[in-house]
């Protein structure tokens, strides 16, 4: 079984591990049935608690990440229909007069253009530097 996400791989990893480390722990202690059965109960409890804790900071995590996505996406489509607006209008003009000022309006409109493209691309890398240092956290 193959993750595409290290973190998620690493939480499997580390509770799996620790549910092996656990078992194996108490079946080799000598100890009577009954307080054998009480251990597993507690190192059951302990492994299901760190799993949700695991879940939540995840759920979290994907929820932040998912926020700064939609404001981002929010701010490019903003910017680019600025631009596109920009170029419609001098589009429209050029078509109804011989004015000199349009080729500074289209220039304008494509510069709009390139600001919601570089804000989109530092959206991007700032998503991923964030989930780097997530997975550095974890």
């Amino acid at each position: 079984m193959g993750f595409k996400n290290k973190g998620v791989a690493f939480i499997v990893g580390a509770v799996a591990g620790s549910v092996v480390g656990s078992v194996t722990a108490l079946l080799f202690a000598p100890k009577s049935g009954k307080e054998l059965r009480s251990d597993i109960k507690a190192g059951t409890g302990k492994v299901i608690e760190a799993g949700s804790e695991a879940f939540d900071h995840m759920s979290e995590t994907v929820h932040e990440v998912g926020k700064k996505l939609e404001e981002g996406t929010a701010k490019v489509v903003h910017s680019a229909k600025q631009g596109v607006q920009s170029v419609v209008s001098s589009v429209k003009q050029r078509c109804n007069s011989e004015d000199s000022q349009q080729p500074e309006q289209e220039k304008q409109g494509g510069e709009s253009l390139q600001q919601g493209h570089d804000m989109l691309q530092e959206q991007g890398e700032s998503l991923q530097l964030n989930e780097r240092e997530q997975t550095l956290q974890n």
